[in-house]
């Protein structure tokens, strides 16, 4: 384990390269974030590039004070300082890396914290499981370098053309034609109320959850009538005489004749009524889930939206965040 100085030091150094080299502004832009400095000068130093950046204005060490105000003569010796201590701008990559890193654990011990004294003082486990989830998240970000050059990328693709690439199939040959599912899509169902969005998404999880593990987490329907839907879909069975009961024998066999191959499917089905997305996203990672269908997203909770178009709007943003950031 590091030492908290060489922490520090490399928050030192990454201001002098920032003063000394302001052109390696765009790769911290793409990493760090003001609050993720815990040197209270530095964290200052850098949101004030971040607005003069905003006012296309250029980083230096005079522009840089007129931004900050307050006590100049205070940080125009910690940016001499921080300067004197560049030899070399060659590995501000590194220092991106180390302040990054310091910044996820001392949330990771900020959220350890919280998610003590939750367990300790709140009996709703929902809030415990949300604080637990929130503290997975912090070990998550961007890698140490996410670029990939023309070249390179070229050479990625062609390297690949040879073979035959796999999508995750529907199971309707004229859909899977048009639209090639990977790992990390996010794909949204649309349609009027009893216009079988749910039947269609079942349709669907019957044939993925063959090779893939699929979690079905449903937010309006009970897990009994998912079931007796899924069912009559796989048997060809009529669905009201599976609702009604009271099938005959000859009927029943013809269900029970699929039940292998049901049961040798992939998927859970879970009532998740009042569920989040960081519920949602807690639960897939627990699972080890490829595939997610959330029936339907409108209905997950969120204090994040004044109106119901504004509240879908960030839960969809959440969601595409979680296939991408998990690749399911």
């Amino acid at each position: 384990m590091l030492s908290e100085q060489i922490y520090n030091e490399a928050e030192y150094a990454l201001i002098g390269e920032l003063l000394v080299k302001p052109s390696i502004y765009i790769d911290l832009a793409c990493q760090l974030m003001p609050e993720d400095f815990a040197i209270a000068e530095c964290r200052e130093i850098y949101d004030a590039c971040i607005m003069l950046t905003a006012k296309d204005k250029p980083i230096d060490a005079l522009t840089v004070l007129r931004e900050i105000g307050g006590d100049e003569q205070h940080y125009k010796i910690f940016m001499v300082d921080c300067r004197n201590a560049v030899a070399s701008t060659a590995n501000y990559r590194e220092h991106i890396r180390l302040v990054l890193e310091n910044s996820k654990r001392r949330k990771a011990v900020s959220m350890c914290r919280e998610l003590l004294e939750n367990l300790m003082y709140d009996n709703d486990m929902d809030v415990c499981r949300e604080t637990a989830s929130a503290l997975l998240g912090t070990f998550d970000g961007l890698k140490r370098d996410t670029s990939i050059t023309a070249a390179d990328g070229f050479s990625e693709i062609l390297s690949g053309l040879s073979q035959k690439k796999e999508y995750i199939g529907t199971g309707i040959r004229e859909l899977d034609y048009f639209i090639k599912t990977r790992p990390g899509d996010f794909l949204g169902i649309g349609g009027r109320p009893s216009s079988g969005k749910t039947a269609f998404g079942l349709q669907m999880m019957l044939n993925m959850a063959k090779k893939h593990k699929c979690l079905f987490f449903s937010l309006e329907t009970g897990k009994e009538n998912i079931f007796e839907r899924m069912m009559s879909n796989y048997s060809c069975a009529d669905y009201k005489s599976i609702i009604a009961g009271g099938m005959t024998d000859e009927d029943i066999e013809k269900v029970k004749s699929t039940g292998d191959d049901f049961r040798s499917l992939n998927f859970s089905v879970i009532e998740a009524g009042g569920y989040t997305v960081e519920q949602v996203e807690s639960l897939a990672l627990q699972k080890r889930a490829e595939i997610v269908f959330i029936d339907y997203l409108q209905l997950l909770r969120t204090n994040n939206g004044k109106s119901l178009y504004e509240q879908t709007t960030n839960i969809s943003k959440e969601l595409h965040t979680m296939a991408q950031k998990h690749k399911i």
